[in-house]
């Protein structure tokens, strides 16, 4: 079939005698590094000219602001009953998936250009879910609710305020770049000063879209994962072990995943975006800088 799709593709572009067998195309999509992968993300709808003025304008935009203090900050929504959709099994058995869980609660994360980490706030559906019993006020991250367990105007002001009460009393000045959605009003206080993102460009500018939220997703899987197959002797099934989860363990996996994060791992995420990171300045290479401090001196 596909050589057949070749020969028509042929036709239309005035090549009435060429041939070709599935052998041959094989062969020359080994021979020119060709495969078949699927196309995922959002990538391909990033305008380069606003990624290339953007880039032009963060040296002025961050000007004023050690690495240290610039930040982003970004939601996720964590799914965090669903297993994996691959598994490994034994070939000629049956096998057989379940329904995808969609329990979901959405996680807000934030980050430094050095690797600073601030508390995840997480939204849920319930106000007070049972599970959390007399532990609400102990808990390792910042927890709120509505019904859709979405991120609203009124909960990332709330989140804002705290945030400039917290650097206040630290005396801290920082720049916060956040994506432009509706969720995000554009408020400005003593000590956060916002800084939104070109619109469809968070895919290649924002650095917690860089690998930073994957990655916490993946360690936050191994964890519900270890979980499952420590537990299977209980429960035959796993989607049945999988739908005793509640929020409180996920929180508490959700806060361990964001602990083994690297810091190293989010200074490449914030490089990778144009951001500097450590002693980097931007458009100057930290090894010339040295070398220019040490002529200085």
């Amino acid at each position: 079939r596909r050589s057949s799709d070749l020969l028509l593709l042929s036709v239309e572009m005035g090549y009435d005698d060429f041939t070709a067998s599935n052998g041959w195309l094989e062969s020359f999509s080994k021979r020119n590094n060709i495969k078949w992968a699927s196309l995922s993300g959002e990538a391909a709808e990033v305008n380069p000219e606003v990624v290339r003025d953007w880039e032009e304008r963060l040296h002025d935009i961050c000007d004023g602001y050690a690495p240290k203090d610039i930040f982003n900050a970004d939601e996720t929504g964590l799914f965090f009953r669903t297993l994996p959709e691959k598994s490994m099994v034994i070939k000629g058995q049956d096998y057989k998936g379940g329904k995808l869980a969609k329990d979901r609660v959405t996680v807000l994360l934030t980050c430094s250009a050095t690797g600073e980490k601030l508390t995840p706030l997480v939204i849920g559906k319930s106000v007070k879910p049972r599970c959390f019993k007399d532990r609400a006020d102990t808990l390792p991250v910042k927890y709120t609710a509505n019904k859709k367990a979405w991120m609203t105007s009124a909960i990332f002001i709330g989140w804002l305020e705290k945030l400039n009460n917290n650097m206040r009393a630290k005396n801290r000045k920082i720049l916060l770049f956040v994506d432009n959605c509706g969720a995000h009003p554009d408020v400005q206080y003593s000590n956060v000063k916002v800084v939104f993102l070109p619109p469809n460009t968070t895919s290649k500018l924002q650095p917690c879209d860089a690998s930073i939220i994957q990655a916490v997703k993946l360690h936050y899987r191994k964890k519900l994962l270890r979980h499952i197959l420590f537990n299977m002797d209980e429960v035959s099934s796993a989607s049945e072990l999988a739908k005793q989860v509640n929020i409180l363990d996920a929180i508490m996996w959700l806060t361990s995943a964001w602990e083994s994060l690297e810091g190293d791992t989010i200074k490449k995420c914030f490089k990778k975006c144009g951001f500097p990171v450590d002693g980097e300045h931007l458009g100057q290479d930290s090894d010339d800088l040295g070398k220019y401090m040490c002529i200085l001196f």
